[in-house]
């Protein structure tokens, strides 16, 4: 009978150990890309990679910075090695001396894996990004840091709300010649909104070293902003519905850098104005894709 009841508080108590284990493992969620590459082989001439699940709340110090490395891992495969990152996130607070906050910094980046000289090259270059930010939030008297601390500072705007710049990853994109990082922020500093914003660096595959449009197409930058000028010029001569500004065609005609604002998504090169420029804040960004064949990138 006794042997019976040993027997038994034995099973009871391998079943608790088991369940508590189950409790503490984390969940490995398989995405679809991996789940098919290890049943066969994945062919693909271009591939663009998107952050799809948000990165975990973060607890943001009062003082200093919280840095976290999301969970989520995207895999590509764009006709090349293999290529994986995760999100890294750093959030940072500064207050006035009353201990009011004043702004909030969200940097969101990417991290890849792998120790090859690329990965190791534009693993370097975001943390020589983040180095900057961070830097410029501090030392640059006109940062939206600094124009908030000193606001918040006077009793007379202590009640302001508190101003932030948030950045998220959009997408990487890779292609045979080219790894392109593209993110948006967001910059609040009062009023009734705040100014949406773009980023986007490309690197070379081989080197890890970052390249400019003009070296991927192989086009002068005069070029582009030629073909560029006459495509934007055409959509707002074709206008139907007064979308834009009336002066938006000698916005246009006077522009310069339109190798300054673009990304790269699946279809082509994605060029914009930024809102304000050539239409209303309401309108957002006036986008146009350009295929990568028209610019001669594989």
């Amino acid at each position: 009978m006794k042997k019976i009841c040993f027997i038994l508080a034995a099973a009871v108590c391998l079943t608790g150990c088991a369940s508590e284990k189950a409790k503490e493992e984390p969940v490995h969620i398989e995405s679809e890309t991996e789940s098919e590459a290890s049943g066969e082989e994945q062919e693909s001439e271009e591939t663009s990679v998107e952050a799809v699940s948000e990165a975990p709340e973060q607890e943001t110090l009062q003082e200093g910075s919280s840095e976290d490395e999301s969970a989520q891992e995207t895999v590509s495969d764009g006709g090349m090695e293999k290529l994986s990152y995760q999100e890294n996130v750093l959030e940072k607070v500064w207050e006035t001396d009353a201990g009011e906050t004043a702004c909030t910094v969200k940097l969101v980046y990417p991290v890849f894996a792998g120790d090859s000289d690329t990965v190791e090259m534009i693993n370097a270059f975001y943390e020589e990004w983040v180095s900057d930010r961070l830097e410029a939030y501090e030392d640059d008297p006109e940062s939206i840091v600094k124009s908030a601390l000193e606001l918040k500072n006077d009793p007379e705007f202590a009640d302001f709300p508190a101003s932030e710049e948030d950045f998220t990853l959009e997408s990487v994109t890779i292609r045979p010649r080219v790894i392109s990082v593209y993110q948006s922020f967001y910059s609040y500093s009062g009023g009734a909104h705040g100014m949406p914003g773009r980023e986007n660096h490309m690197f070379n595959p081989e080197t890890g070293k970052e390249i400019t449009l003009e070296d991927l197409t192989g086009m002068s930058a005069q070029d582009l902003n030629d073909k560029m000028r006459g495509m934007f010029l055409e959509l707002v001569e074709n206008d139907s519905e007064n979308k834009f500004f009336p002066e938006a065609a000698d916005t246009l005609a006077q522009k310069n850098d339109f190798t300054s604002n673009f990304y790269l998504n699946e279809e082509g090169v994605v060029f914009y104005m930024q809102p304000y420029e050539i239409a209303p804040y309401a309108a957002g960004f006036t986008e146009i894709v350009v295929p990568y064949a028209q610019l001669g990138i594989e």
